[in-house]
């Protein structure tokens, strides 16, 4: 992840070179022919496509609406790597992580934490309208990149005849093997990550960073700076890079010139401090086996494809699994598994918006549980974190597994729900049933977890604005169409969340079923009759098959679609009408027999509420609840809506979300 200030006191030993087609011209009058091989550090890639991305917009746009959507971000990914390719360098491969050591936990929520400061600061400047440039502030205050960035930016380059079999998200850090294949083969390896530059890249290897990349359109040429840590530690009279990094990250405030001499120092010295020997361990382990997957296990060729195709944070829960089985004794010791979600740009006064989806991802884990440890003696031996913002904090919650009965239960209501929609929209995009499942989802759990009170028409109310325009319009949900972003609100934004991370849980579930198959009938997929069946994992599987890739699913845009959504809507509506109307008469009746066993059969019995005094006083009671629960955006923004103690969402200490929105 970086060690500050390296980059910078190494710039002036780079080599600065240019690149036109087969022609290479160097400072120095030569550049090594390998590196027009090009290896690719693929989550650096992934950022710096956004920030080229964001520097194409006006400045007068909020952070917020200048996200690019993420089909563009897919097209620029494959246009940049056309235009190195066209210019004289041959990609060789691009690795995305798969699995990073529990060592850099600290690390990974330090910076969720500076997620959600830059999601608080920028609610507070633009309190009301999110979209709304805000003429009082002095600077636009910046926001996180899109939720599922790298996984978009991965499909655009599977989903290329050319990049696809060059791209793989590895079971480690991806610079571990960038470096390994640099080592390996040589070539020029194109990050962001200063840590390149510690590793052995070997004699024909070099590293050049993506703020040093500068492709010339107009002149048809690449300029950049080359990092050849061999011959910059010959230069510097050092044998490796490895002490001066050291010394550098140990004193960030120090010169160049006491690290250099710090790491000389370091080098000629027969005794080795305790934090210098971790800093070395931490490389040489990635280096010289980046791999994590016990020997044991022996992975099946499907499993492996599948596996480097998944999402990185749904990969690096596969790999957790993997490295916790004793494939020889299937034996279980006591371990916890991180998931650490994807960050939601939602409204920080309220609960996250990944808690709407919460059953959706409890049930992917407990198929993912029960592949890898179908005996019931083997449940709560291990335990699932979710890493997720809570108030201004992120916070690891323990995940409840559900049981194998609940399990089934789960994937019947879901196979049910989603079989209802299929044969609506059998002459729509695939598109158009999942949006329609997703809201479907969405206003069922939010109906769910909030008073009984809810009604049909502020249900239809929230549908447009999910949609991110009115309802004639068809625009995907995220971002607004132009026209109506100015009039968005927090509510929305937040809504928008919540139907991303219902899509995005989804999402989860299909690949995780995908690996658990793939998994079965070798020596870690072993079916159980504990457990579930293949063939009801295999109709789960058929049921999330074609759920579309993220692109299509949020940023299909077509003035032709108003039909489309207006079906989507109206039949989403006439669903959780009829969910509704079920679940009321249920409960009329449950309360009916409860009634009846209370108070008999006299209709003359002295029920409470029939006492015209004490309706009147329930009825005052409700107005100044509603009333309490009505504040503005600004108002949940100062009051303690942002406490970080504060429970999912239904919970008593919550404002309630349609009251928020009347």
């Amino acid at each position: 992840m970086g060690i500050p200030h390296l980059i910078t006191f190494l710039r002036p030993y780079a080599i600065s070179f240019s690149l036109c087609s087969n022609d290479v011209s160097s400072d120095s009058g030569f550049l090594r022919r390998s590196h027009h091989d090009v290896i690719i550090d693929g989550p650096a890639l992934a950022y710096h496509i956004f920030h080229l991305c964001v520097a194409t917009r006006p400045d007068t746009l909020t952070a917020l609406d200048a996200l690019p959507p993420y089909r563009e971000l897919g097209e620029r990914t494959i246009y940049f790597l056309d235009q190195l390719e066209g210019y004289g360098c041959t990609v060789r491969r691009i690795f995305f992580d798969g699995h990073l050591p529990p060592t850099k936990h600290d690390i990974r929520i330090a910076r969720l934490e500076s997620y959600v400061k830059q999601l608080i600061t920028y609610r507070r400047i633009y309190p009301n309208a999110p979209f709304r440039p805000n003429s009082s502030a002095k600077h636009r205050p910046s926001l996180p990149a899109p939720s599922f960035l790298v996984p978009a930016i991965i499909e655009a380059l599977t989903r290329s005849s050319r990049y696809s079999p060059l791209t793989s998200v590895i079971p480690s850090e991806a610079d571990a093997y960038c470096a390994q294949y640099t080592h390996d083969y040589g070539g020029l390896i194109l990050t962001s990550d200063s840590d390149l530059l510690v590793h052995d890249l070997g004699s024909r290897g070099g590293a050049c960073f993506f703020q040093d990349l500068e492709i010339d359109e107009r002149d048809h040429v690449v300029k950049a700076l080359c990092y050849e840590p061999c011959t910059i530690a010959k230069r510097l009279d050092l044998k490796k890079l490895m002490a001066l990094a050291f010394h550098v990250k140990s004193d960030p405030g120090g010169s160049f010139m006491q690290a250099l001499r710090r790491a000389k120092q370091q080098e000629q010295s027969e005794t080795r401090n305790v934090n210098y020997l971790n800093f070395m361990d931490e490389y040489k382990r990635s280096s010289s086996s980046p791999s994590i997957v016990p020997d044991t296990l022996q992975l099946p060729a499907k499993a492996t494809i599948i596996l480097s195709r998944l999402d990185p944070r749904i990969s690096e829960l596969v790999q957790q699994y993997l490295q916790s089985l004793d494939a020889s004794k299937r034996i279980r010791s006591p371990t916890t598994y991180n998931v650490y979600l994807p960050f939601l740009i939602d409204d920080p006064s309220r609960a996250s918006a990944w808690d709407t989806s919460a059953d959706i991802r409890h049930l992917a884990y407990s198929i993912l549980e029960d592949s890898f440890y179908p005996h019931s003696v083997h449940r709560g031996e291990g335990s699932i974190m979710e890493y997720n913002r809570r108030g201004t904090r992120i916070v690891g919650s323990e995940v409840p597994l559900p049981n194998h009965g609940e399990t089934r239960k789960q994937i019947g209501s879901l196979r049910s729900m989603i079989s209802n929609y299929t044969p609506l929209f059998a002459a729509q995009p695939t598109t158009s049933k999942w949006r329609a499942v997703a809201t479907h989802l969405l206003l069922s759990q939010l109906h769910k977890d909030t008073a009984h009170d809810t009604t049909i028409t502020s249900l239809q109310s929230l549908l447009p604005d999910i949609f991110g325009q009115d309802s004639t319009k068809t625009s995907p949900p995220y971002p607004p169409n132009k026209k109506t972003s100015l009039k968005t609100s927090w509510q929305t934004v937040h809504l928008h969340a919540n139907y991303e991370g219902i899509f995005y849980s989804l999402r989860m579930l299909r690949q995780l079923v995908d690996v658990t198959l793939a998994f079965h009938g070798t020596n870690i997929g072993e079916c159980q009759p504990t457990g579930l069946l293949p063939h009801e994992l295999q109709e789960i599987q058929c049921l999330l098959e074609d759920l579309p890739c993220l692109a299509e699913f949020f940023d299909d845009t077509n003035q032709d679609e108003a039909v489309e959504q207006n079906k989507v809507l109206q039949a989403v509506l006439d669903k959780v009408r009829g969910d509704q109307s079920n679940g009321e008469e249920e409960n009329g009746r449950v309360e009916s027999s409860e009634g009846e066993r209370q108070m008999g059969s006299d209709p003359r019995s002295p029920i409470e509420t029939n006492n015209p005094e004490k309706v009147k006083k329930k009825k005052k009671k409700g107005k100044k609840r509603r009333k309490k629960t009505t504040n503005s955006d600004d108002t949940l923004i100062k009051n303690s809506s942002l406490d970080p103690t504060r429970t999912t969402a239904g919970s008593k200490n919550e404002a309630n979300m349609y009251d928020v929105l009347r």
